[in-house]
């Protein structure tokens, strides 16, 4: 495409997600990154679950005969307290993790003080990397982290992702797709968040009964397959692999398995999302383009 041809890439701003995600941090970090039925994590099987994930991503990876070799810089994107950047920083060296929660990033730096050398972690306000400046990585990581966005948020940061991918080096990122069926959503879902819970404290006080505790609120967005294949194409990149996977599957506890559509259909049953991993490669020599994606700013 011509640069000259491209529509100019929508403002960078600030997403509608972060007060969410700090709200978030200040209920139930762990759980609000990782939900599982049974209640709260305890630290050390929460970051257990980290390394057991990254495990089985390298496993598959490297059965493709594409997985990373360290030392090379990394970038965990929605990197939350640190869960799948640490046991990165142990396979490939000196990081980045970079989240739009400043309690969430608060909390990783405070983790990754006993657990890991090397990693850096930052907060990126924007919807854009702008707070990463020119830094390049050679791989970049995404779990559990784009499907919370709206399309218009995700096709921006997987634009800004894939600029900052280094020639040669591979991205691994997972988003959700429709799985062809409809539901309509729960009669919860049509009231804010805030005036659920504003309607649970009332009726608590009507019933003279203590206010059921607050829990994080974590939405989701599904991106077609077609808009994240443009996005890739844009930036000059091919993919490796597109598996699915059980990252949707509630109470997975880091347990990631990747496998065939057929099969995500049939475990998904009457669930509206199937969930994908798309792991991308900048070709070697191929310099990332200054523009941004035309996609970026539609919704």
């Amino acid at each position: 495409m011509d640069p000259a041809s491209r529509p100019a890439a929508a403002p960078s701003r600030r997403p509608g997600h972060a007060r969410q995600w700090e709200d978030n941090a200040g209920l139930d970090p762990l759980w609000a990154i990782l939900t599982r039925e049974g209640g709260a994590w305890t630290e050390a099987e929460f970051f257990a679950t980290g390394e057991e994930e990254i495990t089985r991503l390298f496993a598959f990876m490297g059965a493709g005969g594409f997985a990373p070799r360290g030392p090379v810089p990394f970038l965990d994107f929605g990197c939350g307290v640190g869960r799948g950047t640490l046991p990165l920083a142990a396979r490939l060296g000196p990081g980045v993790g970079v989240d739009v929660a400043e309690r969430m990033v608060a909390l990783a730096r405070g983790y990754a003080a006993s657990r890991a050398r090397g990693v850096r972690f930052v907060v990126n306000r924007t919807t854009d990397l702008s707070a990463l400046g020119p830094a390049r990585f050679d791989f970049i990581y995404s779990h559990l982290v784009l499907h919370h966005l709206t399309p218009r948020d995700q096709l921006g940061y997987l634009d800004a992702l894939l600029g900052a991918l280094a020639p040669g080096g591979t991205a691994a990122l997972q988003t959700i797709e429709p799985a062809g069926r409809w539901r309509p959503p729960p009669l919860r879902e049509l009231v804010p968040t805030r005036a659920r819970r504003l309607i649970r404290r009332a009726v608590a006080a009507l019933r003279g009964i203590p206010p059921p505790p607050a829990r994080p609120v974590v939405a989701m967005h599904a991106l077609a397959e077609d808009r994240v294949l443009a996005a890739v194409a844009v930036r000059g990149c091919r993919i490796l692999a597109a598996p699915y996977s059980n990252s949707a599957e509630p109470d997975h506890r880091g347990r990631v398995e990747f496998f065939e559509r057929e099969e995500a259909t049939r475990r998904a049953g009457a669930t509206p999302f199937l969930a994908r991993f798309y792991f991308v490669r900048r070709p070697a020599g191929r310099q990332t383009p200054a523009m941004n994606s035309p996609t970026a700013g539609s919704e």
